[in-house]
């Protein structure tokens, strides 16, 4: 079953959407639960399906720029995240920095994708990411 965070994020994109319950509604239609029936509520859903459902409202979020704007990280923040990861991290090529980088968000902040950083999140991650900087500097030093 949905678990009570994806419940809560796929109420806050549909009000950051400006969706009304019909809208809404027809999105849930989309999926079936196990017996094959359209789904008529979100605690309907298994957590696969609220995956889908969070995907597909984040992606619907980032084509309107008000509401990306108000949702994710602004670019500079992503930019500067990354830097410091560049900084703390042990992989040296791109592809591997971003792959660790994924890794490190999903499993410190569950934050799915490195593009899709909450807003709030965002100086929750940078203040971890300097604290991390720093540390491995320290140790540098000693």
């Amino acid at each position: 079953m949905i678990t009570k965070a994806q419940l809560k994020k796929i109420h806050a994109l549909k009000d950051d959407l400006n969706m009304d319950e019909e809208d809404y509604r027809a999105v849930l239609q989309g999926f079936s639960n196990d017996k094959t029936n359209p789904i008529r509520s979100s605690k309907e859903m298994s957590v696969g399906q609220a995956s889908s459902i969070i995907g597909l409202l984040e992606r619907v979020a980032q084509q309107i720029p008000t509401v990306q704007k108000r949702l994710f990280a602004s670019r500079q923040q992503a930019q500067f995240i990354a830097s410091l990861w560049k900084n703390v991290s042990r992989a040296k090529d791109p592809i591997g920095r971003a792959r660790t980088l994924e890794a490190f968000l999903s499993r410190r902040f569950q934050v799915r994708r490195s593009d899709h950083i909450p807003r709030t999140a965002a100086p929750r991650i940078i203040k971890s990411l300097r604290a991390m900087n720093e540390r491995q500097r320290l140790s540098q030093l000693s």
